[in-house]
């Protein structure tokens, strides 16, 4: 069974940015957000460089 990280316990998200990016771990939910829209050009360079999408774009979401 894959663990589940809590969010405090692994950093994805990039304090300048507010960008995250994660693929592989599984993570617990603790809110909701809404999808309002997609970003083609939002640079992949503007995540955590150890947790970068494979091409730019982004979800652009709001918080709750």
């Amino acid at each position: 069974m894959e663990q589940i990280a809590e969010a405090s316990q692994v950093k994805y998200v990039n304090t300048d940015t507010y960008a995250q990016y994660t693929s592989t771990t599984l993570a617990a939910a603790n809110h909701a957000v809404t999808i309002i829209g997609w970003d083609d050009h939002y640079p992949a360079s503007n995540f955590l460089a150890d947790h970068q999408p494979p091409a730019d774009g982004a979800w652009i979401v709001r918080n709750s």
